[in-house]
This record gives structure tokens, C-alpha cells and sequence, in this order.
């Protein structure tokens, strides 16, 4: 069954879905960032205690477990969640002993030695450096016990927010926004999934009506197209109405779904040694302009340094994709030579035989 995530209110804490900090836009729309708080069954300074729990059964494990989850609850890691309390990254705080010169601490540490000196209360549980403007609403996931209980300025483990899941404490990444999670129907789940890719009132074609398929420099890769066209069509078929399938099938269209449309918009051909003319998107898709290629100034007035495009319709120099190969298109064409140096090339003018850029 696949998840929609909602936000969820400051307040509301009790066991819930939350987050797709887990996941990313290349992921598509699916459950594996979707998690629970488990009761633990105990309170900690009147706080109540949860284990984190995943879709398949597993656990967040322990801090410094082999692996990041367990199938034992014994072995799951205990955890509160608190609202936070914002502190500055650059606070400092000059430590004077006696007659020694003053250490000088920043950040957390500034805020434990003020603390330990003048008695400021000090919360480390809810201490975060990311503020609440960048993120209303943030909550913070903490281990129920610090690094050491008997002391009452050691540290908190978090979970932290950064690319890749990990349990540490640090404050640039330990908060979060909770969200709750609404159960959908696989064939609400397929819509959502599709829309992912193709806002709603647009089509696929629309989409991709920028991605020129062919095997040349640029291109994209057509047998990738038609993978995805085909699935696309078997997805709308669904969601039309016109084609029925298992919720198990629809399943696996939607894990199919974006990694497919990824395959195919990341599947551009690379640029290789040859004869190319170099066009623009506004030659192409606008009024009033020719071909706009580019070409070298010195092959059109003696003397001239520089590049520029053909531009505007009837001007001095004009280019059209239709035009017959002559010498006149010789100032267009660059030969791309390659430097011996894995993707980076040179480009020639065929006409003035001139390099973009310093000669090779």
C-alpha cells in the first residue's frame, strides 16, 4: 500500500507516519520513507519514548549497530521527539580560569561553558542550528538518554536529516517537519505517481516535446523513449479505465515508473569528434528569428574577434537548417576535436580554421 504524506500539526505526537526525508525526487512516489512511531512503553523526564519503525518490520538499530536497521526490538534504538530550541552556530564564550588566559569556545560549546559558568539552563535534547524561518514547524528526533546520563552537559545523538540517513549530533542537521501519512488506493497511488512527472493539465508528450531522439550528439536514446511511452500508456490505461489490473500490477508500475522516465531523459548521447553546427532553443522554437547558429566574427569582417549568432530574420548573416551545403556554410560548421582529456574537446571554425577559446 503505498503512502501520500500530509503535514502534521507541532503538537501532534502521538505514534504516526512520517517524512520521505529517506527518499529523493529520483525514488518516485513510494513507502520507503514512510515510517512509525512505536511506543516503547516508557517515559523519559515525562516524555514518552518511541522506537523507530519501517514499513517492512525493521528498526532504526542502535547508535553503532553493523547496520542502520534490526529486526530486534531489543536492539532498536530509543528515541523522543521535542520541539527546538534554536541556537546560533557562531555564539561564542571566553573561559577564564584563574590567572590563564581566556579559552575562547564556539557554538554548543560556548552555550555548555556559559552554562556551566553562569548557570544559564541549558537544554541539549532540543538544541538545533537550523532556524525555525528555513523550517516552521520543526521538530527534533533524539535519543532518549544522552551520551553519558550521569552528566548533565554531555551530548544527544539525533536523527539527522542529510543526504543519507545517519544517527550523530550534528546541530546543521538534526531537525525535522513530521508528517502524517493518508493510505491511498493503488489506483490513487498510480495518479499521484504519474504526477510526479507530468503536472496535472499537461501531457507526456508536452513533457518531453524538448527531448530530440536519435542516435546523434545531443539526442536521446529512442529505445529508452519507447520503454517509457509504453508504460506510460499501460499507466493512463489504468487510470482511464480502459485497461484492469491487480493492485499487485499496478504495484510494480508505479516502482517501474520513474525510474523509467529517468532512464530516458538521463540517456543523452555524448558529444564525439565530427562536424557540427551549432544551433539555439529560440532558432528553433520562436518567430521572427533564422536557424541562429553560431559562428566566427572574423569569417564575416576582416579582423573581427569574437562569436555570434546568425539571430534575426533578413540580417547580414543568415542561416537556415535547409540550406545547401556551400561555402557559405563553412563559417557555421566547427569541427569538434578531441583533447586527450576524457569529455572535453576543441572547437574549430571550419571557414577561419580559429579555435573557441586558446589555441591548442
Amino acid at each position: 500500500m503505498y503512502s501520500k504524506v500530509q503535514p502534521l500539526p507541532k503538537q501532534e505526537l502521538q505514534p504516526t507516519f512520517f517524512g520521505d526525508g529517506f527518499i529523493n525526487s529520483a525514488s518516485g512516489f513510494n513507502d520507503k520513507g514512510v515510517f512509525t512511531f512505536e511506543k516503547a512503553n516508557e517515559k523519559v523526564n515525562g516524555l514518552e519514548v518511541y522506537y523507530i519503525k519501517c514499513q517492512n518490520g525493521e528498526y532504526v538499530a542502535l547508535p553503532g549497530s553493523a547496520s542502520f536497521y534490526t529486526k530486534q526490538v531489543e536492539r532498536a534504538w530509543k528515541v523522543v521527539v521535542v520541539e527546538v530550541e534554536e541556537k546560533n552556530p557562531e555564539e561564542s564564550y571566553d573561559y577564564v580560569e584563574g590567572d590563564k588566559d581566556p579559552v575562547k569556545y564556539k557554538g554548543i560549546d560556548a552555550y555548555i561553558w556559559r552554562s556551566k559558568v553562569d548557570g544559564d539552563e541549558l537544554n541539549l535534547q532540543k538544541a538545533t542550528y537550523i532556524s525555525e524561518s528555513v523550517a516552521p514547524g520543526e521538530l527534533i528526533i533524539a535519543s532518549a538518554q544522552s551520551l553519558d546520563p550521569n552528566n548533565q552537559y554531555a551530548q544527544y545523538q539525533f536523527l539527522l536529516s542529510g543526504g543519507k540517513v545517519s544517527i550523530g549530533t550534528d546541530y546543521n542537521q538534526n531537525a525535522w517537519i513530521l508528517r502524517s501519512a493518508i493510505k491511498l488506493s493503488a489506483n490513487e497511488a498510480l495518479e499521484t505517481a504519474m504526477q510526479e512527472i507530468v503536472p496535472e493539465g499537461k501531457t507526456l508528450e508536452e513533457v518531453l516535446k524538448n527531448y530530440r531522439i536519435g542516435s546523434g550528439s545531443g539526442e536521446y536514446d529512442a529505445e529508452k523513449h519507447k520503454t517509457l511511452i509504453e508504460l506510460w500508456n499501460k499507466a493512463k490505461g489504468v487510470t482511464e479505465g480502459t485497461t484492469k489490473l491487480s493492485d499487485e500490477e499496478i504495484y510494480k508500475i508505479i516502482d517501474e515508473l520513474k525510474p523509467t522516465y529517468n532512464a530516458f531523459v538521463t540517456a543523452i548521447n555524448p558529444l564525439i569528434p565530427g562536424y557540427y553546427i551549432i544551433t539555439n532553443w529560440r532558432g528553433e522554437n520562436e518567430s521572427g528569428y533564422d536557424g541562429t547558429a553560431l559562428y566566427d566574427q572574423g569569417a564575416v569582417t576582416f579582423g573581427a574577434n569574437g562569436l555570434s549568432w546568425s539571430g534575426k530574420e533578413n540580417d547580414a548573416v543568415e542561416y537556415h537548417h535547409n540550406d545547401p551545403v556551400s561555402y557559405n556554410l563553412a563559417k557555421f560548421v566547427w569541427e569538434v576535436i578531441a583533447t586527450g582529456e576524457e569529455g572535453k574537446f576543441y572547437f574549430r571554425n571550419l571557414e577561419t580554421g580559429r579555435y573557441i577559446g586558446p589555441q591548442p
